[in-house]
């Protein structure tokens, strides 16, 4: 199969984008040096930042409102929300675990499909391009 690279939260942080690009079947995986794939913040700001200055699509998980976010609006490199299914408390219930989410196990970082909601805050993507 083929997956573009999506840059996410590191380790710890509040963040389920390896199960929701798994279980929604969106061809996105993290390529971060982080167990769950994700990256630092720094190095999250990094890549956004370079996205923009060379004008590369870039899929990032990424929090509103903030300085940078602001920053970019108007712009080629502006957010772009991308709608997930709406939080529910069957959601909230089998979401993972911060444990879960850095798991060194896949099974266990993947969870359960019935867990996989829009973040809050509201967490942003912009566009980005398969490549095989």
């Amino acid at each position: 199969m083929c997956y573009g690279h999506v840059a996410s939260y590191p380790c710890g942080w509040s963040s389920y984008t390896e199960a929701q690009m798994y279980h929604l079947k969106i061809a996105l995986k993290g390529g971060g040096p982080e167990t769950n794939g994700g990256y630092s913040y720094e190095h999250l700001k990094e890549i956004l930042l370079a996205s923009n200055a060379t004008k590369s699509n870039l899929a990032i998980e990424w929090f509103t409102p903030t300085v940078i976010g602001q920053s970019l609006q108007g712009t080629d490199g502006e957010l772009i929300p991308v709608s997930l299914p709406a939080p529910t408390q069957e959601c909230m219930d089998y979401r993972n675990t911060l444990d879960d989410v850095c798991s060194p196990t896949e099974a266990v970082r993947l969870g359960d499909p019935r867990g996989v909601c829009q973040d809050d805050p509201e967490v942003s993507f912009s566009p980005t391009k398969v490549q095989c």
